[in-house]
């Protein structure tokens, strides 16, 4: 239930920002996931917020907004597989 990024999503983020900058440009995308507990369209809002963060952390770190494109799977593609309310 958290769109927080941790310390080792920043540094992950932080890296893919330099690759970025070394080569002079690149289509990046940000995809949010969550599991299947809690309704179907309360988690696809969350993959949003979640893929947004990193979207706005990539901006942060000097990538161009129009360079990333954000897309929320919700529980759709799980990660991890698990039992629907899980």
């Amino acid at each position: 239930d958290k769109s927080d990024l941790s310390a080792q999503a920043l540094e992950t983020i932080q890296r893919a920002a330099v690759a970025y900058r070394t080569k002079g440009g690149a289509q990046i995308k940000a995809t949010g996931n969550t599991d299947r507990s809690g309704p179907e369209t309360y988690n696809m809002a969350l993959s949003l917020r979640r893929a947004n963060a990193v979207k706005n952390a990539l901006v942060q770190a000097g990538v161009r907004e129009s360079d990333i494109s954000v897309v929320g799977l919700g529980e759709s593609q799980s990660l991890v597989p698990t039992a629907d309310g899980v």
